[in-house]
């Protein structure tokens, strides 16, 4: 209860600043050098908050204007609660796009959520298992007592017609002859960090390094052979239907790229993504034996591989392997 007038005060404030002009943080740059503004922890100013950077300018009817000339995000905020005479050191800022600034330019506060969605379409990979369009939603950390890391969240799926995989067995079981041709689809829930990189004073162009883990999986859901079951009784409940775990392969694998960004709005983002992803062995779905949830290891069998396995990953569907490719992204934050 002591706290909550304090709570219910900074909360005010927060959305205040976020919706009403009169309430926006407003200063003048300090430096460009780099870029510093004389607010602070007592102006309310956090790590990674966002503010854009106006230039004040005359129109044809002699009112005054502000034409945004780029934005920034804060990388250093000082601590200045103490200080009554305005006498205290700037904090720092790294700008995020735009054009070049200059002192006494003004920079006001324009805070968002931190969250950003992709959508990445590959230019050039050497699987298309791994290789779909993808989905993403990353998150900006500022409890991390870093800048611009981000913790994301990727999808990617892919739909396959009339393959022929091989022939596949899991522990003595034969689940594909080599002769059978499959359709269904892949997909890959990954997770990973990222951390925007700017090398530039104006911030239009970065790198983005990231690093992740995921689980990859084939759902095989029909055949030319009219024989196989791809769903079959749950054992636990054979009134019920579940889907066929030796058509159900899983593996994990593990993605590292660099993007190269370019800002071309406060929102919009545009990435080139090569990336190298390390993908394990596969294992079928999980069986109930004796009670216990059990999946076995695949093996391959074939050694003359098509193109068309090749292109799907089931050449290499029982050991580890590495593929490539290169992904454009659009970036849109919030």
């Amino acid at each position: 209860l002591e706290q909550m007038p304090l709570s219910m005060q900074n909360t005010a404030i927060d959305e205040f600043e976020n919706k009403i002009e009169d309430f926006m943080v407003k200063t003048s740059i300090f430096g460009t050098n780099p870029l510093s503004a004389k607010i602070g922890k007592k102006e309310n100013l956090k790590r990674c908050d966002r503010y854009f950077i106006y230039e004040i300018e005359v129109d044809a009817n002699n009112n005054q204007v502000k034409k945004r000339k780029g934005v920034a995000r804060a990388v250093n905020v000082v601590d200045n609660t103490g200080v009554a005479t305005g006498d205290s050191k700037p904090s720092t800022f790294q700008q995020q796009g735009g054009k070049t600034v200059y002192e006494g330019m003004l920079l006001e506060a324009k805070k968002d959520i931190g969250t950003t969605v992709s959508l990445g379409y590959p230019v050039m990979s050497t699987t298309k298992a791994l290789g779909g369009i993808k989905l993403g939603v990353d998150q900006l950390i500022t409890f991390s007592g870093t800048n611009n890391l981000y913790f994301g969240i990727g999808l990617t799926a892919n739909l396959f017609s009339d393959i022929n995989p091989g022939n596949i067995s899991a522990e003595g079981y034969e689940i594909t002859d080599g002769t059978q041709t499959f359709s269904g689809y892949t997909a890959a829930l990954s997770a990973n960090f990222s951390k925007e990189i700017y090398f530039t004073r104006r911030g239009n162009i970065f790198l983005r390094p990231a690093i992740g883990a995921g689980i990859s999986m084939y759902n095989l859901t029909s055949s030319s052979d009219k024989s196989i079951e791809f769903t079959i009784p749950d054992p636990e409940n054979s009134s019920k239907k579940i889907n066929n775990p030796f058509y159900s392969w899983t593996s994990w694998f593990v993605p590292v790229n660099c993007a190269v960004g370019l800002n071309i709005t406060p929102s919009i983002v545009v990435e080139l993504k090569p990336e190298i992803i390390a993908r394990f062995a596969a294992r079928t779905g999980s069986i109930k034996i004796n009670g216990k949830d059990k999946s076995f290891k695949l093996k391959q069998n074939t050694t003359n591989a098509s193109d068309e396995m090749k292109s799907w990953g089931f050449d290499k569907i029982d050991k580890m392997s590495i593929y490539s490719g290169i992904n454009v992204n659009l970036r849109v934050r919030f």
